[in-house]
This record gives C-alpha cells, structure tokens and sequence, in this order.
C-alpha cells in the first residue's frame, strides 16, 4: 500500500476544502435567488401600501383641516401608532354616525384625530383611557400641542377583572364610572404582549 506524500495529502485537503466552499457557494447562490424573487414580490406591495398610506394621510389633513402637523402614524410595515387608513376611516365613520360619546382604549395619534374631529361636531364627548403613565403623558403633550383640550384624557393603570368568570388584566374600571350612553368605541389597548385575548375584556 503507498503512502501518500506531503503534497498529495495537502492537495487533497485542498480538494476538500474546495468541495466544502463549492456547495456553500451553492447554498448562497440559492439564497439570493429565493431573495431575489421575494423582492420582486414585494416591492410593488410595498409600494402600494406606501402610496394608499399617503393617499389616506392627505384624506385625513384635507377633511380635519389640521394647520400643526398630526402625530406620527405607523409606517405601512406597522408600528404602535394606528395607521394613516385606520385614521381616514376613523374620520370617515364618526363624521357618519355622529356619535355623540366616544370612548377609546389605549391612546394616541387615534386620541388627537378623535379631538379634531369633535371640534367639527356640536356636543360630542371623547374619552380616551391610557394605562401607560409615559404614552398618558406623550399624548397629553400631543393634545396641548394641537390645541385639542375637548379630549378627556383618563390615567387607568391595568389591574385584575373579572368577565365571565374569567380573570383577565384590563383597565381599573372606575375610570368608566361616569361613562354612560356610549355609542361609538375605538379598542386600541391593551398592546398584546399583556396577554392572550388582552381585549377581550
């Protein structure tokens, strides 16, 4: 049997290594073109989603005749605030039905496009309910800045209910005490890493 020498030994690692770098070389050419073709795919969907964002943005600015600019909303990939369709149909359905009380749960952007739109409407009451003492306070400046004091802006931090014999963690309804009539409701909190069926309540 012969013994291999120093260089057919060092050459066959070479091989090796060369057959291990190939089939990686294989695996990346394979990935970029599974990228290549989910860019293809959404790209003309981002872009779509991005131009009906602006389309509803301008909605929104032309039909509440807003001078300083509205809070930022979500980008079309998402985000905490509600997005720019979400705010032309909240225009768009409480300019509809006229409710006269307006209860949201979780504050916002949602919270100073609700205030602009009650400037427009004779005798409407908005309550918004924040349990987050930070979001409570950037949306109280929000609303100041805009010059939006018809907002009720209620402070209820989340504590244990009961709903149907369930417990959950909602919001300490004594905050709801003084609502009554209410006949139209923005359900934007509590965000969903509070727990499963955090809205439920």
């Amino acid at each position: 049997m012969r013994e291999m020498s120093g260089h057919e030994s060092d050459f066959g690692a070479i091989r090796a290594e060369l057959a291990t770098l190939t089939r990686s070389m294989r695996e990346i050419a394979a990935t970029l073109r599974k990228l290549e073709s989910k860019l293809v795919e959404d790209i003309p969907r981002h872009h779509s989603n991005t131009f009906r964002a602006i389309e509803a943005l301008i909605a929104v600015y032309r039909e509440l005749d807003s001078r300083p600019a509205l809070p930022q909303v979500a980008s079309p990939d998402g985000g905490w605030a509600i997005s720019a369709e979400l705010a032309r149909l909240l225009v768009e359905q409480v300019l509809l039905y006229r409710p006269k009380v307006i209860v949201e749960f979780g504050s916002g952007t949602s919270t100073v496009v609700l205030g602009h739109i009650a400037k427009r409407l004779p005798d409407v009451r908005v309550v918004s309910i924040e349990h987050d003492s930070l979001w409570y306070a950037d949306t109280l400046v929000a609303l100041n800045a805009q010059g939006l004091h018809n907002v009720e802006l209620l402070y209820a931090p989340l504590t244990p209910t009961q709903v149907q014999g369930r417990e959950f963690v909602w919001y300490d309804t004594e905050a709801l005490s003084g609502l009554f009539d209410i006949d139209f409701v923005l359900v934007d909190g509590p965000p969903s890493h509070i727990g499963p069926e955090a809205r439920y309540p």
